[in-house]
């Protein structure tokens, strides 16, 4: 499932299949010190190691894709791209096979190394267009020491048309940003946050700090059509909250930086006539059986993984700009039972959260 098959609730059903009528776990990375001095002197990794990683965590995908394993992802998927991808193959299990996990490519036009030595150290790349798809990803790449791999952090799939800011050659490396770093317009934090403040809150304060993006519109779009199709016999609302997960970043040659992180979108259709009748069909409707009836409430749950440049705090155009966004289906919820199952990240041991994830990392 891609972007645009799984922004919300809305896709997974559409509104010629929705219809109402009023008769009737995660991994740790140790958190960055912002006070202490990068040494930065050089990249962190070199372009043929770069290659090799890239190469590893595509075997790694490869594998775990053709046996639908995600226990096969965590040698070298990590974070948010090890729940997102696990979630995949429990929604194409849940399906038998009607929804397919999103197309990756570990081939890449563009190399993003960090500079920093210190931990956690990223890198970012963006692909090459993966076969089923019509546009690049967005990959970052972590590790959390040094007897730890490179894996797979997260992939964006870039928005049609746009650029992705310079950043310093990957012979000199790129200086991670500390989640709370205050030369930005916005920390990394921050600016995970206020999106889905917006996700939450169209025509709240923070409108006005970010650009028009294309996940944003089709998130009001799919809501507002959702609401009409349901009208006679309920209501659609969307919200979102961030994931504290990362957020990871890497500085831009302008003093900005690209800021990848991760919220959660709650969409939900509620019945309001007790007398009427409210169906749901597509793929919610599969999972949720009994043809899709909806007796009190139904919720589909996402993770987005979201790609921004956030301009310096000095700098003349203070816009965030939303540079892409994948959204995964996590968890259905139908009357507050779970209709699919949390991704297995969430489950792994205290001591494999604490020490695996990319919460609050730089």
């Amino acid at each position: 499932m891609n972007r645009r098959t799984t922004t919300t609730l809305a896709v997974l059903l559409s509104a010629g299949l929705l219809a109402g009528c009023g008769s009737e776990g995660e991994e740790e990375l140790p958190t960055p010190n912002a006070e202490a001095p990068s040494d930065a002197g050089g990249p962190s990794l070199d372009q043929e190691t770069l290659e090799a990683v890239l190469e590893g965590v595509a075997t790694s995908v490869a594998d775990a894709d053709e046996a639908q394993d995600p226990e096969l992802l965590r040698e070298r998927v990590m974070g948010p791209a090890f729940r997102l991808r696990s979630a995949e193959y429990r929604i194409a299990e849940a399906t038998g096979g009607t929804v397919q996990p999103d197309p990756l490519s570990l081939d890449t036009q563009v190399d993003i190394v960090g500079g920093s030595q210190e931990y956690p150290r990223v890198a970012m790349a963006v692909s090459q267009i993966p076969d089923g798809s019509n546009l690049p990803l967005l990959l970052t790449l972590a590790t959390s020491d040094v007897r730890d791999n490179y894996r797979l952090w997260s992939w964006v799939e870039l928005f049609p048309g746009v650029t992705v800011p310079e950043t310093l050659a990957p012979d000199i490396g790129a200086e991670a940003v500390p989640t709370d770093d205050d030369s930005l317009v916005l920390s990394p934090a921050e600016v995970v946050d206020a999106y889905a403040q917006l996700i939450s809150d169209p025509e709240g304060s923070q409108a006005e700090r970010f650009g028009p993006d294309e996940f944003r519109s089709d998130v009001f779009a799919e809501t507002a059509g959702l609401n009409e199709a349901v009208s006679a016999a309920g209501t659609a609302t969307v919200s979102a909250e961030p994931v504290i997960d990362g957020p990871l970043s890497l500085q831009t040659v302008e003093g900005g930086a690209i800021v990848v992180g991760v919220i959660r979108t709650t969409t939900t259709v509620t019945k309001t006539e007790p007398e009427g009748t409210l169906t749901v069909g597509g793929v919610f409707g599969d999972l949720l059986g009994d043809d899709g009836v909806v007796e009190d409430e139904v919720s589909a749950i996402a993770q987005v993984s979201v790609a921004f440049h956030v301009p310096s705090a000095e700098a003349e155009d203070q816009t965030i700009e939303v540079l892409g966004a994948t959204s995964v289906l996590t968890e259905a919820i139908s009357s507050g039972q779970s209709v699919v199952e949390s991704p297995s990240g969430g489950s792994e041991s205290a001591s494999e959260s604490a020490s695996e994830s990319a919460t609050d990392a730089g």
